[in-house]
């Protein structure tokens, strides 16, 4: 693409590869959604396959985004180069394009949220267990440490 100008069919490859990236959006948001749902059932098969088919989609749409900026570049200072009917198509799709990438951030905000939930909370049971353990090792029976072990460390006294 070392000519510079946007020629009416360099606009019409432009909304073809918009079209290819909204549809892939599209797949993101919705592997976004199967992606949550696994991690609420806490099926990491499931997980495992959604996040490497989320990965290669978003691969893909990098290859046209390559392809999109080349020419999108050329957008504002060419719009007028163009009739009517493919300037509009190519604002349409820009438009969808936008409407499409709003939708897929707040789809991955929730489901960051969701995980940062989850987190927390394993993160405060992994704790509680912790002190758990540690409340039995101080009431408990010998100790390991030095030779032949210990006595607990706290004994409950009736006075």
């Amino acid at each position: 693409m070392s000519d510079q100008r946007l020629t009416v069919e360099r606009a019409r490859e432009l909304v073809a590869d918009l079209g290819l990236m909204i549809e892939g959006y599209r797949k993101v948001a919705e592997l976004s959604k199967r992606q949550t749902e696994a991690m609420g059932s806490a099926d990491g098969d499931e997980l495992w396959r959604v996040v490497s088919e989320k990965k290669k989609l978003v691969d893909e749409i990098a290859e046209t985004e390559v392809r999109v900026k080349a020419v999108s570049a050329l957008w504002p200072e060419h719009r007028s180069d163009l009739p009517e009917a493919d300037a509009a198509a190519v604002e349409t799709a820009l438009d969808e394009v936008h409407q499409v990438l709003a939708s897929l951030i707040e789809t991955e905000k929730e489901a960051n949220a969701g995980l940062e939930s989850k987190r927390d909370a394993s993160s405060a049971q992994s704790q509680e267990v912790s002190r758990g353990r540690r409340a039995i090792q101080a009431y408990g029976g010998p100790r390991r440490s030095g030779p032949g072990g210990q006595g607990p460390r706290f004994v409950d006294r009736k006075e």
